[in-house]
């Protein structure tokens, strides 16, 4: 795909931003057929031939970033001419002052035993976003896919803190915090409820009905550590320029699970599994500490969707290891 444009048109107020991007290629055109289906996850369209390598992932994740971002994502195409995708976002203007801006050394984890964290919502990104926050720092992570799935899981795990989504199927967030504070083995956790919504109701209902904190989306890792370390009385680890120095000059050898664990996480990684993946990253996480270096390459991997990439990574590891 030859990119042709790209466009960025600002109209700015006091108040306001109303930013418009759009992306015109002159490639072969998409039938009125498959605009159907082109947002759909693994779908891709045209030619078999002429199609890219990759797993159909890419317009789907760019349409739920933006709608998270409160846009919407327009496509208009001609058959051997090309195709157009454009959206606008209206965004508050920021006085952004860097010398108000504080300088703190990064945090590179806990002191003492590593927390619990479930996270509940139904969006796969959202989930991902949390556990490449959190997972770096030797949180223990398990998440579930809506309020039903997280109370049997929070019951069975007992984890030490619960971020649920609020607009959920099934069981939605609201519900699961009325559940929890009906448990006995539950109701003291500490529970952070997290919406996209724009409106103070939800957070002021969740709060009323016991959440502890509320999380905006689009997340903060700011604003998650701030309220983990407030609720749950937490000991940061931070780096200094001495650890830093002494890292830099020792390089350090990257561990590799059993070539059985290699020859599934590659055959999930065929698969476009991510959840399953995301699963067995966290029992790595957990087996090893000496697996860190591996499950970070992991992350990386899966937090850019690059499944491609990390299939050949693994297949060439499991190739080294026979």
């Amino acid at each position: 795909m030859e990119v042709k444009s790209e466009k960025l048109i600002v109209k700015n107020d006091k108040a306001q931003c109303k930013l418009q991007f759009s992306i015109l290629d002159t490639g072969i055109g998409i039938s009125p057929e498959d605009m159907k289906t082109i947002f759909k996850p693994f779908e891709q369209v045209g030619e078999q031939v002429r199609q890219a390598k990759g797993t159909g992932l890419g317009l789907a994740i760019s349409k739920n970033l933006v709608e998270l971002m409160g846009g919407q994502l327009n496509i208009s195409s001609q058959i051997n001419v090309g195709t157009q995708f454009w959206f606008e976002l209206t965004l508050p203007v920021v006085d952004y002052d860097v010398t108000k801006v504080s300088v703190q050394q990064p945090i590179i984890g806990i002191k003492g035993k590593s927390p619990k964290i479930l996270v509940v919502d139904d969006n796969l990104e959202n989930r991902t976003i949390i556990v490449n926050l959190l997972a770096p720092l030797f949180f223990l992570i398990e998440s579930s896919n809506n309020g039903a799935e997280g109370l049997e899981k929070a019951i069975e795990w007992q984890p030490d803190a619960i971020i649920t989504d609020l607009i959920m199927p099934k069981m939605d967030g609201f519900e699961l915090i009325s559940q929890l504070h009906q448990s006995p083995m539950l109701k003291e956790k500490l529970i952070i409820a997290s919406s996209a919504s724009a409106f103070d109701t939800d957070k002021e209902r969740s709060l009323a009905m016991g959440s502890n904190a509320f999380l905006p989306k689009p997340i903060q890792v700011e604003t998650l550590l701030e309220q983990l370390q407030q609720h749950l009385k937490l000991t940061w680890i931070y780096k200094n320029k001495l650890q830093e120095t002494t890292k830099e000059n020792r390089p350090t050898k990257m561990i590799f699970p059993p070539i059985s664990k290699l020859e599934k996480l590659h055959k999930l990684t065929m698969m476009a599994d991510v959840d399953e993946l995301e699963e067995e990253i966290a029992i790595l996480a957990k087996s090893d500490m000496k697996l860190k270096p591996f499950i970070n390459k992991m992350q990386n991997f899966l937090k850019k969707y690059q499944l491609d990439e990390l299939s050949e990574w693994l297949e060439g590891k499991i190739q080294d290891e026979k």
